[in-house]
């Protein structure tokens, strides 16, 4: 006698752990600092990490006659040596005379975008 298997909806299988669905896979952002061992989840939380973390906060302005000593990390110390030191000079000394570009250097305006990540 055969045994025939009757019409209808054929049996489940068994449910292995291979069926199981894999988690999303997500790019890390590892800090390279030096014994760093952060891992962002994104490229801003990176730069963040980095300006917080690495960045010293003990930069003081060393613009002779300057009396403010408020420890700063990079970027705020260019702010401030631009906004209360480098500005009142542009205001009375203006721009100076133009010297000829040798196309090698990078600008300060490149310079300060790379160094910022934005607009200086």
């Amino acid at each position: 006698m055969s045994t025939k298997r009757g019409v209808g909806r054929p049996k489940k299988a068994a449910h292995s752990e291979t069926d199981a669905e894999s988690p999303p896979s997500y790019p890390v952002f590892r800090c390279g600092m030096k014994d760093c061992m952060a891992e962002l989840h994104n490229l801003s939380f990176l730069q963040t990490h980095c300006l917080k973390i690495h960045i010293p906060y003990s930069l003081t302005c060393q613009w002779e006659g300057c009396d403010d000593q408020t420890p700063r990390p990079a970027a705020a110390m260019w702010r401030h040596t631009r906004e209360k030191h480098i500005k009142p000079i542009a205001w009375q000394l203006g721009d100076g005379p133009a010297a000829p570009s040798s196309g090698e250097l990078p600008s300060i305006q490149t310079t300060l975008e790379d160094l910022l990540g934005s607009r200086a």
